[in-house]
């Protein structure tokens, strides 16, 4: 029995592997995010699957429930609305699920593909390496302790970012490290995509001539870091 957790398109569906499609055309079941986006993204590539709902909203019964037709028909695969499962996506809930009640039974594969963190990563003008991935900021209660402690780490810092937040997640940086070198990646292989590079006060000041508009990827280089000068 296998349970494929396999990386989608995040936005320009060239992207996805030959792999992937392989997969997708070939299990018995497929478990989405979002039944509307997977299956437009199927009937785009003309894979006929049986798609079911998985996302955090899922309930323990509801996982149950899923798994039991995996094992019906030998094979499933996961994949988020976009992305790479388990990477600020649900995911692992059904990995700790399967383990639990098959064991050794259940194969986990993964099929890697795009992401959204290790596009904007390949492409920072500092060095990475070791960074720390925060996620999604919270929407209000726990925000600024969130902030707090992006500012104070030492290490490069990755994080996502809704259209809807943007804006008061940049002033929250202003507040606290104006002058910390960062990239902020929007849209990443979407015909509007765009990367403002420098200081958070640098790239404020490039964002307010744009508005808003789609996902972020925010890059922060470590602390102490400092441009070369050439």
């Amino acid at each position: 029995m296998e349970l494929y957790f396999v990386g989608t398109p995040i936005g320009n569906l060239g992207d996805i592997t030959a792999r992937a499609l392989e997969v997708l055309g070939s299990v018995g079941v497929v478990f989405a995010e979002d039944t509307r986006v997977t299956g437009g993204m199927l009937m785009h590539f003309d894979i006929k699957a049986s798609v079911m709902r998985f996302d955090e909203n899922s309930t323990r019964s509801d996982v149950e429930r899923l798994l039991k037709i995996m094992e019906e028909r030998g094979s499933a695969a996961l994949v988020t609305d976009a992305g790479t499962p388990n990477v600020s996506d649900p995911a692992f809930r059904m990995i700790e699920a399967a383990t639990l009640l098959y064991g050794e039974r259940v194969k986990i594969i993964p099929i890697p593909g795009p992401s959204a963190l290790t596009a904007a990563v390949s492409i920072a003008h500092f060095p990475v390496l070791p960074f720390l991935f925060k996620g999604f900021p919270p929407h209000k209660k726990g925000r600024e302790k969130y902030f707090d402690e992006i500012a104070a780490c030492e290490t490069a810092v990755v994080f996502y970012e809704s259209v809807h937040r943007i804006e008061a997640c940049v002033e929250s940086m202003l507040k606290r490290m104006p002058e910390r070198e960062c990239l902020i990646a929007r849209e990443i292989t979407k015909m509007f995509e765009e990367t403002f590079r420098g200081s958070v006060q640098e790239v404020a000041d490039k964002m307010a001539l744009k508005g808003p508009r789609g996902e972020y990827v925010v890059v922060l280089a470590p602390k102490d870091w400092k441009k070369t000068k050439f």
